[in-house]
C-alpha cells in the first residue's frame, strides 16, 4: 500500500503558510508482490547456494498477513541470495530516507552477514543505500559505487541479532551534495551514527525508480538459517 501525506507549516513574513512535503510511504513491502531473487550475484555464478523463499509465512508474524521467509539452507561456502522488490517510479524526487521493519532469525550464529538497502535511480545515477550488519566482523558497513565498488565499515557495532525473538531495525539516509549519506542505524532502540557519504553509481541509461532489497548470505560452512521479514516499510521525502 502506498501512502503519500503530509502538511508543514511554515511562518513566512509573519505570514502563515502552508507547504506540501512530498513525503511518501511505502507500507508493508514485505506484503507486495513481485519480489524477485537474484542468486550470488556478486561471485556472477561461481558459488550457488540452496534457498527458498515463502511469503505470508503464518509461522513468525506480527501483522496477521504473515511475514516473508528467507532461507538459506545449504550450498557453497559464502554463497548468497539477493531478494529485491521495485517500488516504482519516484521521479527522483526523494532525497531523503528512512527504512524500517521487523527482523526474526532463527540461527544467527549461522550468518555472515546480512544486507539491507534503499535504492533511488535518478537520471544516469544510482544512489545505492546498501548497509551491511557484517556480523564476521562486527560493524555495520556502507555501499560505496563509483569506479571501485567497495564496502567501507563504520564505527557501529554489529553484534548479532537475538535469536528467536522480534528485532526492530530502522536506518536513515539522504542524498546530499551528490552522495549517498549513511546516517544512521537502530536495532531494538540502541541508535548508532553511521555518518559515512558515499559515491552513486552510473547508469547506462536515464532512470527513475525506488527499490529496496535484502540479502541473505552464508558463512564458510554455509550452515543453514532463516530471516523473516514483517511490517516493512520504506518512506521518501
Amino acid at each position: 500500500m502506498k501512502i503519500k501525506s503530509a502538511l508543514l507549516l511554515l511562518p513566512l513574513l509573519g505570514v502563515l503558510s502552508t507547504v506540501a512535503l512530498a513525503q511518501t510511504t511505502y507500507s508493508n513491502v514485505d506484503d507486495m508482490s513481485g519480489w524477485t531473487a537474484q542468486v550470488d550475484i556478486w561471485a556472477k555464478g561461481a558459488h550457488l547456494p540452496i534457498y527458498s523463499f515463502t511469503q505470508h509465512d503464518m509461522t513468525h508474524t506480527l501483522d496477521g498477513d504473515g511475514a516473508y521467509n528467507f532461507a538459506l539452507l545449504g550450498g557453497a561456502s559464502y554463497s548468497n541470495v539477493l531478494f529485491h522488490k521495485s517500488l516504482g517510479t519516484n521521479s527522483g524526487q526523494g532525497t531523503q530516507f528512512t527504512l524500517d521493519m521487523m527482523l526474526f532469525i532463527d540461527h544467527p550464529e549461522n550468518s555472515q552477514a546480512l544486507e539491507f538497502a534503499v535504492l533511488q535511480s535518478h537520471g544516469k545515477k544510482w544512489y545505492k543505500f546498501s548497509t551491511q550488519a557484517q556480523f564476521s566482523g562486527g560493524v555495520w558497513r556502507a555501499w560505496s559505487g563509483g569506479t571501485t565498488h567497495h564496502w567501507v565499515a563504520s564505527t557501529a557495532s554489529c553484534p548479532r541479532f537475538p535469536a528467536m525473538t522480534w528485532n526492530h531495525l530502522v536506518f536513515e539516509y539522504e542524498i546530499v551534495n551528490d552522495q549517498t549519506h549513511f546516517i544512521s542505524v537502530s536495532v531494538n532502540g540502541n541508535k548508532q551514527y553511521m555518518n559515512l557519504y558515499e559515491t552513486p553509481e552510473s547508469l547506462a541509461h536515464a532512470s527513475e525508480n525506488i527499490t529496496t532489497h535484502f540479502q541473505i548470505d552464508g558463512n564458510r560452512a554455509e550452515a543453514p538459517y532463516k530471516v523473516w521479514i514483517d511490517k516493512l516499510n520504506v518512506t521518501t521525502n
